[in-house]
């Protein structure tokens, strides 16, 4: 299935509505290229921009599946230690996974009570680990990811690692590879690989179990997405597309 983000919302139903369209009308009605999710940005300390409240209304309201992305450090050329308190929020991964929670729960709650006539799901968290952060100290970044993924998930939330193959690499070691709950707790349920080999809508849609550098046997029980296209124009709008194996429950009418 095909699922967009975008730094900033749709500015309407319409408009949202709109980028589903011409995404069809762009494959000749596929149904391969109906998008059904549209993630968006929690306010984190490292983001430059936040979804509000009304933003995710406005995916609910044109039926799209949700989820929340969670923008990590944005340099680990500090040395990380596990047993420091550091003093810079975003450096805690701890402090900074429960923020992440606490935020990603107030807006679920948020959302549910603006939303009566559907059922809003429980969204799943991803963990936004840019190309730059992560070349900038590898170790202590897939350090700080693991230590963050295991408070989320003690917590009760499902997690998603979003960043290039390198991430996964270094932060999964072999034996874990499998991802999800029959694997350590600083795993995450799910994999979404940075790796664009599109300019835009018009190319075919990727297999996700193809990925360059990530190999057949990782993540394969419905966990695996890879962003294929960046900054795409479609209907107006700036988004980035991927293609997902796993589920993303749509906010159904009840």
């Amino acid at each position: 299935m095909i699922l967009l983000d975008s730094a900033y919302a749709p500015p309407s139903v319409y408009d949202a509505l709109a980028v589903r369209n011409e995404l069809l009308q762009l494959h000749d009605t596929n149904a391969e290229w109906n998008p059904t999710g549209w993630w968006g940005y929690l306010e984190s300390p490292t983001a430059s921009h936040a979804w509000s409240m009304s933003d995710f209304d406005t995916v609910i309201a044109a039926n799209y599946g949700f989820g929340f992305v969670w923008v990590g450090p944005i340099n680990f050329g500090w040395q990380f230690n596990a047993a420091s308190h550091l003093p810079f929020t975003a450096a805690n991964p701890v402090r900074n996974a429960r923020i992440a929670v606490t935020r990603a729960q107030r807006m679920l709650r948020d959302l549910r009570v603006n939303n009566p006539a559907r059922i809003v799901p429980l969204a799943p968290i991803a963990l936004d680990i840019e190309a730059g952060a992560f070349a900038s100290n590898p170790g202590a970044c897939a350090q700080w990811a693991r230590r963050w993924t295991a408070e989320v998930r003690r917590l009760g939330w499902t997690t998603v690692w979003y960043g290039n193959v390198g991430l996964f690499q270094r932060g999964v070691p072999g034996d874990e590879r499998c991802g999800g709950e029959g694997c350590g707790g600083e795993v995450p349920n799910a994999c979404w690989v940075a790796a664009w080999s599109a300019s835009g809508a018009s190319d075919k849609v990727p297999d996700v179990n193809a990925i360059n550098g990530m190999p057949a046997d990782w993540f394969t029980h419905h966990q695996r997405a890879v962003q294929f296209a960046g900054n795409a124009v479609i209907a107006g709008m700036g988004v980035d597309i991927s293609v997902s194996d796993y589920g993303l429950a749509v906010c159904r009418a009840r």
